[in-house]
């Protein structure tokens, strides 16, 4: 990794500790498996917000062809 991407990786991991000492409801999404399974993770995503309803609406928000995986 690069030290940007050392830095990214340390940032989120105190974020995702400072949200679990403070009992704050969080849900941790890929963006890589998103985009590859928008079904799967839009109802997710509706669950958590107690949306499912909606989740037709946030699969068709899902761009594949914008996305461009990183090596």
């Amino acid at each position: 990794l690069t030290d940007v991407g050392k830095a990214f990786n340390q940032q989120s991991r105190h974020a995702r500790a400072a949200v679990v000492r403070r009992g704050v409801p969080a849900l941790a999404v890929n963006y890589a498996d998103l985009v590859a399974q928008p079904a799967e993770h839009a109802m997710a995503v509706a669950e958590f917000l107690g949306r499912r309803e909606r989740t037709e609406v946030m699969q068709a928000c899902v761009q594949k062809e914008l996305y461009t995986a990183r090596a």
